[in-house]
């Protein structure tokens, strides 16, 4: 059985929250801020560069906090390129390139 990869399923977690939230934001933004919420990972604070996106939508009390993937990404290690002429970000981890369009 293979081990037991705790940046994967972070990763998996991150980007398939990204494609169901914007289902959410067809229904509109009710409002968005920059958040100074701190982040901890395992105990540890994350040293974030920039800060965090507050969003409520419409007809919900409870807001979402949004972080930069590619910061994100950097934090657990990937090495982190954009292609704009495809459209295309590159992850690489370990020699291993993940492609997400």
């Amino acid at each position: 059985m293979k081990k037991f990869d705790v940046k994967s399923l972070v990763a998996g977690i991150i980007i398939g929250t990204m494609g169901i939230t914007t289902v959410y934001a067809a229904t509109g933004i009710k409002s968005a801020a920059l958040s100074n919420t701190k982040i901890t990972l395992n105990g540890e604070s994350l040293p974030l560069s920039k800060s965090l996106i507050s969003v409520t939508m419409d007809n919900e009390q409870n807001e979402s906090l949004y972080i930069p993937a590619n910061e994100l990404f950097e934090i657990l290690g990937y090495s982190v390129n954009y292609d704009g002429a495809n459209n295309t970000v590159n992850l690489i981890l370990d020699n291993k390139r993940s492609q997400f369009l």
